[in-house]
């Protein structure tokens, strides 16, 4: 499985969107090795968490390498958000929002036109 990467820039914060297939499991890791070395520490933690919506739901994730790895499933059709909360080891916090668009084949582009 292939995994779709993010490379966290704290000086530049951005929305990032992200499309899979409803049914479908995709592997997402947030990149944050730049942030790391340019302040001479490490990823300690991370938390990906759904804040909108319920259309993805995130499996368990990993830290390795300044690097934070986690399973995303299209679960229904629709628009989610998810927030990635960064925890470096000097106590810095970085925040990376992912606007997952969930595509059901069943009902076309989107299920929900709000």
């Amino acid at each position: 499985m292939a995994t779709r990467s993010i490379v966290y820039d704290p000086d530049k914060p951005r929305l990032r969107k992200r499309q899979l297939t409803k049914g479908d499991v995709m592997t997402f890791s947030v990149d944050a090795n730049m942030w790391a070395t340019r302040d001479s520490t490490t990823l300690s933690s991370a938390v990906w968490s759904v804040v909108e919506n319920d259309t993805v739901s995130i499996g368990a994730d990993s830290e390795s390498s300044n690097v934070s790895t986690a399973a995303v499933t299209g679960s229904d059709g629709g628009v989610s958000l998810v927030k990635v909360t960064l925890t470096m080891a000097d106590g810095q916090v970085g925040v990376v929002y992912i606007e997952f668009h969930v595509i059901d084949r069943e009902w076309g582009r989107y299920s929900d036109y709000e």
